[in-house]
């Protein structure tokens, strides 16, 4: 591939022995042609490999700031996937429930305690994909006994049970302020479960988008700095190799992570995040970093293809 075209104005493409994105000899002041807008700049980084490379022909923000928004994208598309599952989980859960008690079994107590009717014989149970949730206000189910991700609600708290010993407690799960017009318990239907399938589906997405976004931001930056030394050690290597300073490097891997986060967020808005498929987190954390190094070796050669000039005889 010959070197890119430079607009007036900008800097000619990186040399062997010159430094990618650096002034120029005699204190020259670096210039830059002007870049994509914010949309074209995601879209050719999702699409076109060789703009991975190229991004080094811009100013770090621009890479950033588009690196942002994609990790924003995608915390929102997978918020949106798990927020409808949730809700859709509950509207289940409602008509089992309703279905399987014509008696109201569980009510809500002026003071905000689960209380269990007569009507209550046995512990309650909702399966999950990955977990369950046990309600029994009787406590005769005991944290100890559970093998399985379960989280367990009591008549006063919430126990998170990771089905390895380890629990997690959080105390007046339920805890609503005494009514003084009505003193009367409200009983728990499948209507009134219905009625709180929304509102969870919309909390759910939305801690969950929250987190993935800000775990993504840590991991793009971590991957970033560690992936640094192996772009310029590959874009050194050879005849052509090029002297890369790190803020170059830096905006060709965010550009290389911009399809990698949005491919996240939507494996993950469809129900197969690579977390899941993997198996846990540590995996993941090794399939994403590996996969990003692999594309960081290809930007390398990339990069000595596109600007470095062919070897004089």
């Amino acid at each position: 591939m010959e070197s890119p075209r430079q607009p007036d104005g900008a800097k000619a493409p990186t040399r062997v022995g010159e430094v990618v994105g650096a002034a120029g000899g005699g204190g020259d002041v670096r210039k830059y042609p002007k870049p994509p807008t914010l949309w074209r700049r995601i879209l050719a980084h999702s699409v076109i490999p060789e703009s991975w490379p190229l991004a080094a022909r811009y100013p770090t923000r621009y890479t950033f700031i588009a690196l942002l928004v994609a990790i924003l994208i995608a915390g929102a598309v997978a918020g949106l996937g798990d927020g409808l599952r949730f809700a859709n989980e509950i509207l289940a859960i409602a008509a089992r429930y309703q279905a399987a008690y014509p008696e109201v079994p569980l009510v809500i107590t002026p003071e905000g305690e689960l209380k269990a009717t007569p009507a209550f014989k046995e512990p309650i149970q909702f399966s999950f994909p990955n977990s369950r949730i046990v309600i029994d206000p009787t406590g005769k189910t005991h944290p100890e006994s559970i093998k399985t991700p379960t989280i367990l609600l009591t008549n006063k708290e919430a126990i998170i049970c990771r089905g390895n010993g380890e629990e997690m407690r959080l105390p007046q799960w339920l805890k609503l302020p005494p009514s003084p017009e009505d003193k009367q318990d409200l009983p728990i239907t499948g209507q009134s479960i219905r009625t709180l399938s929304t509102g969870m589906g919309t909390l759910t997405g939305l801690m969950i988008g929250l987190t993935l976004a800000i775990g993504n931001v840590i991991w793009a930056a971590v991957t970033m700095f560690l992936l640094c030394p192996l772009l310029i050690v590959v874009a050194s290597a050879g005849d052509r190799g090029l002297l890369m300073p790190r803020r170059v490097a830096y905006r060709m891997i965010a550009a290389l992570m911009v399809p990698l986060v949005l491919f996240s967020g939507i494996m993950h808005a469809a129900g197969y995040s690579i977390l899941s498929t993997l198996g846990g987190l540590d995996p993941a954390l090794l399939f994403w970093f590996f996969t990003t190094a692999a594309l960081a070796v290809w930007t390398g050669f990339m990069a000595k293809k596109i600007y470095a000039p062919p070897i004089k005889s």
